[in-house]
């Protein structure tokens, strides 16, 4: 999933440029995404800053009531030690834009507002895209006898069903049930899942914390589970030790 962060202290350009994601995104690619917007650079911003879990793209206005787009960027890269999210910055103070190249900041662009900015913004979408496509891992999954196409980095763990042939898809903001039972699905997997028991398998790069006395695994967006397995739970214990 795309996480597309909107910062900008103007209400209707915050508006046009969710828009104009929305027509980009619909008509080019089949990617799920969502979009956060803020007014300036404070506390909530900064809170959506720490959640590493998603792929995220920065659209940064250069110049807010509360705060500079670039001492943002700094930030992201430098304090919360992001070095994977996509930065663009906006302004009408072109002659910033030697700065900004030179800040060592890896920023994908610095685009200004009056010239062609949409244009300019297409292009980007459309590396972002490529960059994204590249970067992901997909499973196909079978729900209702409907194809449900999921990045395997957002899957968090998957658990068998009751009735045994089919299996819970926890992904990051989502649920899926799927006719396939996890021995299927556990063919498809990258190497960053574990199987915690015959029925669950864990995303290894998406546990928080482990509780060995109450044998549970906490993840980073806050889902529990605790069907480990006895001879797998030193490894699991071992492995956020290391980690974490």
């Amino acid at each position: 999933m795309i996480e597309f962060i909107i910062c900008d202290d103007n209400k209707s350009r915050i508006t046009e440029i969710e828009e104009h994601i929305d027509n980009f995104m619909g008509e080019h690619t089949k990617i799920r995404y969502t979009k956060k917007h803020f007014f300036g650079y404070g506390r909530n911003f900064y809170k959506c800053v720490e959640d590493l879990s998603t792929f995220k793209v920065y659209l940064l206005d250069i110049n807010t009531k509360m705060g500079s787009g670039m001492d943002a960027a700094r930030k992201i890269r430098e304090v919360y030690d992001d070095w994977n999210s996509i930065i663009i910055i906006e302004t009408i103070h072109v002659e910033e834009r030697f700065a900004a190249e030179t800040s060592r900041l890896y920023l994908m662009d610095f685009l200004d507002k009056r010239n062609n900015f949409y244009e300019y913004l297409d292009e980007d979408l459309n590396r972002i895209y490529k960059i994204y496509k590249k970067s992901s891992n997909t499973i196909t999954l079978i729900e209702n006898g409907k194809q449900v196409k999921v990045e395997q980095k957002d899957i968090v763990y998957i658990e068998k069903e009751s009735d045994k042939r089919s299996s819970i898809v926890y992904t990051l903001h989502e649920k899926f049930t799927s006719n396939e039972n996890i021995s299927s699905l556990k063919e498809k997997l990258t190497d960053d899942f574990f199987p915690v028991s015959r029925s669950a398998i864990v995303n290894l790069t998406k546990i928080k914390a482990y509780d060995s006395k109450e044998n549970e695994i906490e993840f980073i967006n806050r889902l529990k589970m605790n069907n480990i397995s006895r001879e797998n739970r030193k490894f699991i214990k071992s492995y956020v030790s290391k980690n974490n």
